[in-house]
């Protein structure tokens, strides 16, 4: 979903910095005006605003406290929004590190698949801090067609 996510993003004009665990997957949004990051803390380096979309729970952990992780970049006021569809425990745990850091953290998984993250049209169901949802809004109506802020 992460691509579809990341090709309407561009689309829309946003300026996105991207990591993959697998380079190679970076190569045709680097040529469509990415700018591609060697590791996970390199992305919130460049960003305001840093979206993870990974498989599962345990990468998005690895993500955050792994060596070279977001953690090491994040700073006050930066952003970061979870996209992965996780366990209650895990979320609660990235959320109090990023806020620890002084970062602000939405959870905001989405309804849909691949075919709906091409076209556009998730659903983003989010909970955390308001004032970073309100900063993601155009983020949000590039990846989907609905984002709903659920508290």
């Amino acid at each position: 979903m992460g691509q579809g996510i990341v090709k309407n993003l561009l689309n829309s004009g946003h300026v996105v910095t991207i990591w993959n665990r697998t380079p190679r997957k970076c190569r045709d949004f680097v040529e469509a005006g990415a700018i591609q990051g060697q590791t996970p803390s390199d992305v919130v380096a460049a960003a305001d605003v840093t979206f993870s979309c990974v498989s599962d729970p345990q990468t998005a952990k690895e993500l955050v406290f792994g060596n070279c992780g977001v953690l090491k970049e994040m700073k006050r006021n930066k952003g970061y929004v979870e996209m992965t569809s996780i366990d209650p425990q895990t979320s609660q745990d990235v959320a109090e590190a990023i806020q620890a850091q002084g970062g602000r953290y939405l959870e905001a998984p989405v309804l849909g698949s691949k075919q709906p993250a091409e076209d556009g049209m998730l659903i983003i169901l989010a909970a955390g801090e308001k004032s970073l949802f309100d900063d993601c809004t155009s983020c949000f109506k590039a990846m989907g067609k609905h984002a709903f802020y659920l508290g």
